[in-house]
């Protein structure tokens, strides 16, 4: 696939002709009396290396003085190297006529400029060069068919990476490029470059920054098994073929902000150690992160509709007709939403099936679509550890949630290891990430700042487990992170859960939408336990007594409440469970009401138990057998005490058997208050049975 003409303007616009190249300074670099470029040193004086000393000391200074190197209507020259493929005229120069001779002459002079020993160039916390830049200067360069392993010359072994350092800022592969097992020494920088074909960096290593943005992939992009130790910046860059970055390994941040992909962009099994940020990317096929791990935030956040809205492509149509005065012109200005933008929210296909998410996950403002019926939009498998946001997301119907586990964000400072679990894909993560750096992490000196220092504390035994495969110690990090946010600000987890429960409600307004009821329901459950952990801001006791000043949060009544909702009916999705609750009910009143009438005033008496125990059933189902108990009983005495004639009349009809008792004052009113009670609360669990049914079998 061609590159395109935009890209070619930028690049004539930046000038790597010749004495375009001698205004580009090579940084750290002086040019002494006799002018072979050294590195800068005290002592040493010069003037300022540029690129065009680099180049003239690589052997290519002769190409200026070819006239096939010369472009015809700008009268730039060119090395052999940066020579573009036509000329600015639109003349076809020798690299653009795939000129085999001129090819191996390139390809030469790449492959004694990639003999030259690697020296890393050092880089200060701001990603300033310090010393020298002793990276390759491809700047601007224009490069064919590139295979790393076949012109680099460096001895090595076969199983060993190869080793380089480069700048190719701007630069063009336009054939098929390989810089596979590469070995990336110093800041490697293909900003802005464009590769024309398929291009493979698998299991390439990026030992420092990589810096990708604004890159132009016009053919298959592969990363597959490479590994970033430091940050990867792919920020507006464009995949037009698929882009594959299968068992990548990103220790530090990495950022796809604002990249295109228009073709699948595939993820499957990366681990992402710290946050990863896919913020306005436009997934215009497949975004494919299954069983990827993201131990840091993951931010996938797409526009907010009123930016979309406001990008459109605007087209106008006039027709003329001629009269005797004159032309009249009328026409019709029409406009759409430019595709792009759209994609900027709208993710076609998602699948993060298997995914862990342990950190903050941001899906706000993305259209979540389902894709072709046998390619839907998947979560099935996933694990959420921490908060997730939804806020201004539409998600389509056919998206499945099923067996994701959003319960784990809600228990969030419970450090048992059931809150804790550790699937088999995250213990693949960890394998994974243990690439990225084969060293683990040292103290920081005494003289590091404060921020390293405290860094490396709590993350100490992150790193273990990650270098040395403990696991142990991994729980024990994320038992301390729990703990942290346990004893930790009291703000901070109010706003969590009040952030998680509007989560929780999105997700059950889209089941309800989809008439799911089952998943309503398990959302709603979760809804209701992140409102009830939310709590309230801690209030002074003169706070407290202002019962006419509104309070914030959740008050203490309203959480106990939600406990007993929860234990008696699951929130409304359990069917047995209020039916067990009512049946253990009915033995707990019928033991209430025998310790009225024996324990309280009485020896105990445990035949009255069946009484007790029958007139009990009588508050729960009042109907068929179970009528009101005999007054002569024990309990019909509580109910009503027996008078003279009364007392006589049960003693003529039991005889012996007949034991008279009398209450205390108010018997009578508390036995039938304690029977009400049990009468509504069988109401109630049968009423919650009833609407688990409802739920259970989708009746409306």
């Amino acid at each position: 696939m061609a590159i395109s003409q935009e890209w070619w303007d930028r690049w004539w616009d930046k000038d790597y002709s010749w004495d375009g190249l001698a205004k580009k300074d090579w940084r750290g670099w002086i040019v002494p009396e006799d002018g072979v470029p050294v590195p800068a040193a005290d002592g040493v004086e010069g003037r300022q290396a540029t690129l065009q000393d680099y180049w003239r000391r690589a052997g290519v200074a002769g190409d200026v003085e070819r006239p096939e190197f010369q472009c015809p209507k700008t009268g730039r020259r060119f090395t052999r190297v940066h020579l573009p493929l036509t000329f600015r005229d639109g003349s076809q120069t020798l690299k653009g006529a795939e000129d085999d001779a001129f090819g191996r002459d390139v390809n030469a002079t790449l492959s004694a400029v990639l003999s030259d020993e690697v020296i890393e160039t050092k880089f200060d916390d701001v990603a300033r060069i310090e010393g020298a830049d002793h990276r390759l200067q491809w700047q601007g360069a224009i490069i064919g068919d590139f295979d790393l392993n076949k012109l680099s010359t460096l001895s090595r072994l076969d199983c060993e990476r190869i080793p380089i350092s480069i700048n190719a800022h701007l630069a063009a592969f336009f054939g098929e490029t390989q810089f596979r097992q590469a070995d990336f020494l110093g800041d490697a920088d293909f900003s802005y470059a464009a590769f024309g074909m398929y291009v493979t960096f698998e299991k390439a290593s990026f030992h420092t920054n990589a810096r990708f943005h604004y890159a132009i992939f016009s053919g298959e992009s592969h990363f597959t098994d490479s590994i970033f130790s430091e940050w990867a910046i792919f920020n507006n860059s464009i995949f037009l073929g698929h882009a594959l970055f299968n068992r990548v390994a990103f220790a530090k941040f990495c950022s796809f902000h604002s990249a295109v992909f228009w073709r699948q962009a595939i993820f499957g099994a990366a681990a992402f150690s710290e946050g990863v940020s896919f913020q306005s990317t436009a997934f215009l096929e497949i975004a494919n992160f299954s069983k990827a791990v993201f131990f840091g935030d993951a931010n996938f956040s797409g526009e907010g509709r009123s930016l979309t809205s406001e990008r459109v492509d605007q087209s106008i149509a006039l027709s003329s007709q001629a009269g005797d005065t004159g032309v009249a012109l009328e026409g019709r200005l029409t406009g759409e939403p430019a595709a792009l933008s759209i994609a900027r929210r709208s993710v076609k296909r998602f699948n993060a099936k298997g995914a862990m998410f342990l950190g903050p996950a941001d899906f706000s403002n993305r259209d979540i679509l389902n894709g072709p019926s046998t390619n839907e939009s998947d979560f099935h498998g996933a694990h959420f550890f921490h908060i997730f946001k939804l806020h201004g997301s539409v998600l389509h119907r056919g998206i499945n949630f099923g067996s994701t586990n959003v319960k784990l964000a809600v228990e969030r400072g419970k450090t048992k290891a059931r809150f804790l679990p550790v699937p088999d894909a995250l213990k693949a993560g960890l394998e994974n990430l243990k690439r990225a750096i084969p060293e683990k992490p040292q103290q920081p000196a005494g003289d590091a700042p404060e921020w390293q220092k405290e860094q490396y504390v709590r993350e100490a035994a992150k790193w273990s487990a990650v270098y040395e495969g403990d696991i142990e110690a991994f729980q024990k990090w994320r038992q301390a992170e729990a703990l942290a946010f346990k004893r930790g600000p009291r703000g901070d987890r109010i706003e969590y859960f009040r952030a998680l429960e509007d989560c929780y409600r999105t997700l059950k307004l889209f089941n309800e939408d989809r008439r799911d009821r089952v998943e309503e329901g398990r959302f709603h459950r979760l809804e209701l336990i992140a409102r009830r952990r939310r709590g309230r801001p801690k209030y002074t006791t003169l706070q407290q007594l202002a019962f006419w000043q509104e309070k914030e949060g959740i008050s203490l009544r309203e959480r106990i409440m939600s406990r007993i909702y929860g234990g008696a009916s699951n929130y409304g999705n359990s069917v047995a469970r209020p039916l067990v609750c009512l049946i253990i009910g009915m033995f707990l009143f019928a033991l209430a009401y025998m310790m009225m009438g024996d324990w309280f005033i009485y020896a105990p008496n445990w035949k009255h138990f069946g009484e007790a125990m029958a007139f009990s059933l009588g508050q729960v189902l009042p109907f068929g057998p179970w009528d009101a108990p005999d007054p002569c009983t024990a309990i019909g005495q509580m109910l009503d005490p027996l008078t003279g004639p009364a007392q006589a009349a049960c003693k003529q009809h039991l005889g012996d058997g007949f034991e008279h008792r009398l209450y205390i004052n108010g018997t009578p009113i508390g036995l039938r208050l304690l029977a009400s009670l049990q009468s509504l609360s069988a109401i109630i669990l049968v009423f919650l049975s009833g609407l688990a049914i409802r739920r259970r079998f989708q009746i409306n």
